[in-house]
């Protein structure tokens, strides 16, 4: 059979547009987004730059990293959240600071920091008072700040003002669950050591949510996917910690809240300090303890927990989502960055 060589050309075109379309296939896979630096105490994911994927700021020796930017912290860090505070698509990181045994003359503050610069804010308050906790919702941002008399003051902050909405003892988690409602996780009770509680504030009143004993951390999220907010909290705490407190994690399904159950525990940890609940489907919970970072996944069967490394006590796991994957990083020498794990 003779051979044509405009034929020959086709078929060589029509491999090469093959071959290039299973390259663009199978393309690199995703990679999360660069680290400031190597080391780290802390980790924030942000996005500063408002593409949908988040940055990375850490803090070393002291100092916050992010974007090619660095500013020395005056105080130690109590909370933390990504907020775009003035709706223009890309989100600002908030720091709660406040006096510690490394600043030991530290005022409270909250620096908010873009892509460009940090700018130091203070509550308009006279007291004694320290930040204990963030919550955004939606471009607001709701502050808890604990004052005189262990009362807890939960509120809208702006640059200007601060509108107080709830109040509790010893109340040092808030976050919000609607522009409406509030939980608020006491670690104490009214009286000297008494078990703490889970409440829910409103514009009517107070609800008593169930909960095992003193409430550490708290967020909210609609973990069912029914269009209601869901409140996930560590409820285990003790004012023995060392023999009675328990790193446990509770789910109080919205829009009432008395479907109560328990997600798991963390097995050796006291207490849990921070709650990250991933939108996967089905969702994930990431749980930093007192020494394990543990994920709790759902299935037909209900939570397994899995465990994805150890932090330093106080130390907190971060989840970022970076070319529509979900990644966790674990501060340390040298920080750790893994796939969000599934079952």
């Amino acid at each position: 059979m003779p051979i044509h060589p405009h034929h020959c050309r086709a078929r060589g075109a029509l491999v090469s547009a093959l071959t290039g379309a299973l390259v663009a296939c199978t393309s690199s896979p995703p990679t999360p987004p660069p680290l400031p630096t190597q080391t780290a105490t802390a980790l924030f994911a942000v996005d500063f730059d408002g593409d949908g994927s988040d940055d990375i700021a850490t803090v070393h020796d002291n100092t916050l990293h992010w974007m090619n930017h660095q500013v020395a912290l005056t105080g130690a860090i109590a909370a933390h959240e990504a907020v775009d505070l003035d709706g223009n698509g890309s989100e600002e990181l908030v720091l709660a600071l406040r006096r510690s045994r490394s600043h030991p003359s530290a005022e409270p503050q909250l620096l908010v920091v873009d892509a460009d610069a940090a700018l130091p804010h203070t509550l308009p308050r006279t007291d004694r008072h320290r930040i204990t906790d963030l919550s955004a919702y939606g471009n607001r941002l709701f502050v808890t700040a604990l004052g005189g008399g262990k009362k807890a003051i939960g509120g809208w902050w702006t640059a200007d003002s601060f509108e107080a909405v709830t109040e509790a003892t010893m109340g040092m988690s808030q976050q919000v669950v609607s522009a409406e409602s509030i939980a608020v996780g006491r670690i104490y009770g009214d009286a000297p050591k008494s078990n703490g509680r889970l409440e829910l504030h409103t514009e009517t009143g107070m609800t008593v949510l169930p909960s095992r004993r003193g409430i550490r951390t708290v967020v909210t999220a609609d973990i069912n996917r029914d269009g209601h907010e869901d409140i996930v909290a560590s409820d285990g705490w003790h004012f023995k910690y060392g023999e009675h407190a328990e790193a446990r994690l509770s789910l109080y399904l919205g829009p009432d809240f008395t479907d109560y159950r328990v997600i798991g525990t963390i097995d050796g940890d006291y207490t849990i300090n921070r709650i990250d609940v991933v939108p996967t489907a089905p969702p994930v919970v990431v749980a930093t303890g007192t020494s394990k970072v543990v994920a709790f996944t759902l299935d037909a069967l209900g939570w397994t927990p899995i465990t994805i490394g150890t932090t330093k006590e106080g130390a907190e796991a971060t989840v970022l989502k970076a070319q529509s994957q979900y990644w966790v990083a674990l501060p340390g020498e040298p920080v750790q960055i893994q796939e969000l794990p599934s079952l």
